[in-house]
């Protein structure tokens, strides 16, 4: 019995920071690709949310880091972006 009480409370802890916000955002890709090419050296995103109070936002990806809602890229890779409520701190995380 000793040993089950550890595990359900590690249980809980990654159960209760793996919720959801009650909010969501989404990223608009203005340029209409995800391909960077001779022809399009950049692809431009932009974030927007559904959220009442003051999100903000944070990219990253190669070489590259960016508090605005809307970037500019110009290098393939892997990039994420973490929206994140100023009032309650509740952040959400999209990869592409």
């Amino acid at each position: 019995m000793k040993k089950l009480i550890p595990i359900c409370f590690l249980f809980f802890i990654a159960s209760k920071s793996t919720a959801q916000c009650p909010w969501t955002f989404n990223i608009t890709n203005i340029t209409g690709t995800y391909t960077i090419t001779c022809t399009n050296p950049t692809i431009n995103l932009s974030a927007s949310h559904n959220n009442t109070n003051t999100v903000n936002y944070f990219w990253s990806g190669p070489s590259f880091t960016s508090a605005a809602a809307s970037v500019i890229i110009s290098q393939g890779g892997n990039y994420s972006v973490v929206a994140t409520d100023a009032v309650t701190s509740c952040s959400l995380l999209q990869t592409f």
